[in-house]
């Protein structure tokens, strides 16, 4: 329909190309959610939503389990590829080629959410607030610091990759910091879930690791001409005790 169909590459193994055009017709179940399955001049060929993964690995709320966390990731796949559609997919370095980053098209075969590398699919889902980065290749910024204003930085990517991946993989900690700042759908309760830990657990046992550490120095006291300051919260931030002149 609309006369599009996908560009031969004349590289006759599908996930050897670099770029891999074709129609989405069918998804992982929620074993695999992370895949899609296209329709190509190859035939049909799985790939995965590179470095992304359902919110359920990293929230620990109590409202909302992981089925429910990821079925949303889910719904939120299905929404954005829906069956029938024309994909263009983006494959990863790496030994296996078969982790990519999609992009829509438009019936006529155009890029539909503009040029690559912003705006892929896997972007969308991580801005849509049910995905997030892969915690295989990010971590998030020191416990002493509020979750709302940590963020995830890269913390293990292939050496192999290229600047096109880097770039996009970029593009998703930017996205998933974004969502920090302004949580939507099932990341507002998962980040709501995660400060209330903070306060609760790792804040206490923050203050009681520096209590330990400061035996001796207490707020106004004199030690050598001058005064301590017993650790505290600035905007969000935990700031170490320190000692100033009186």
């Amino acid at each position: 329909a609309g006369g599009w169909s996908p560009t031969e590459t004349g590289v006759t193994e599908a996930l050897d190309n670099f770029n891999l055009d074709g129609w989405v017709v069918g998804f992982g179940d929620e074993y695999q959610p992370e895949q899609v399955t296209l329709l190509t001049l190859y035939g049909e060929v799985t790939v995965s939503l590179a470095k992304i993964e359902p919110l359920d690995s990293w929230c620990n709320s109590e409202k909302t389990d992981d089925d429910a966390l990821i079925l949303a990731a889910m719904d939120a796949r299905n929404a954005l590829l829906p069956l029938e559609s024309p994909v263009r997919v983006v494959l990863a370095a790496g030994v296996q080629h078969a982790d990519a980053y999609l992009h829509r098209l438009t019936p006529a075969g155009l890029l539909a959410d503009g040029e690559a590398p912003s705006n892929s699919v896997n972007e969308q889902l991580v801005k849509s607030g049910t995905w997030l980065p892969d915690n295989l290749f990010t971590e998030e910024s020191s416990t002493t610091v509020a979750p709302a204003k940590r963020t995830w930085k890269p913390s293990n990517f292939a050496a192999d990759a290229t600047a096109e991946e880097i770039a996009y993989f970029k593009l998703l900690l930017a996205a998933a910091n974004n969502q920090r700042k302004a949580p939507t759908n099932q990341m507002e309760d998962c980040l709501a879930a995660a400060e209330s830990y903070w306060i609760k657990v790792e804040l206490p046992y923050l203050n009681s690791n520096i209590d330990g550490s400061t035996a001796g120095g207490s707020s106004g006291g004199v030690n050598v001409g001058r005064c301590w300051v017993n650790p505290y919260i600035r905007n969000g931030h935990w700031v170490r005790g320190y000692y100033r002149n009186c």
